[in-house]
């Protein structure tokens, strides 16, 4: 490259510029590449923030960059924490007693979004209420039975809807069973 610039070039002062700019450049991407490939091997995000604070995250196992907010990403490892992937954007979750849309913006498995507010479910039997909006059971542990949340169904247990099912299962036929196979 410098050959080049050379015959362009008949100012010495200038081809000495130059000759540093070039230098300057090689090096400075070396710097690059090298911060680039040296990337700490990680087993869990938690090996990551001990180095480098919450501005990477654990994926394939190395120490990577994090997606912020409405990033685009393909799966949760990419987002920053206090994010998740949905719809392929790392959108962000919240924490009980923040504001909230959805239930699924709330970060904890156990807090529903109800009246704009992430809120907690109500564990295993404590008082409960059936009434529309009102903080629910934990979902695939409980079902609010006669004013306490009490455990769910379990395989072969006798049901009236699936809400009173644990997780994965669906009432058949007034019995919690896995869902038939598709189509």
């Amino acid at each position: 490259m410098l050959d080049i610039i050379s015959f362009v070039v008949d100012d010495l002062d200038m081809k000495l510029e130059i000759f540093f700019l070039v230098i300057t450049l090689r090096c400075a991407s070396s710097m690059v590449n090298v911060i680039i490939d040296v990337r700490s091997a990680c087993e869990s995000i938690v090996d990551c923030l001990s180095t480098n604070g919450s501005t990477t995250t654990c994926y394939l196992g190395k120490c990577v960059p994090c997606r912020k907010s409405s990033e685009s990403c393909s799966t949760a490892a990419h987002c920053c924490s206090g994010s998740r992937c949905y719809r392929h954007r790392c959108t962000p979750l919240y924490k009980t007693g923040e504001i909230c849309r959805l239930n699924r913006e709330c970060v904890d498995i156990n807090d529903f979004c109800i009246d704009g507010i992430c809120k907690q479910c109500i564990p295993l039997y404590a008082p409960c209420s059936t009434t529309p909006f009102s903080t629910p059971c934990c979902v695939g542990q409980g079902i609010c039975r006669f004013g306490i949340c009490q455990p769910a169904h379990t395989q072969s247990q006798v049901c009236v809807n699936t809400f009173e099912c644990v997780d994965e299962l669906v009432c058949l036929s007034g019995i919690c069973q896995e869902p038939l196979g598709g189509c």
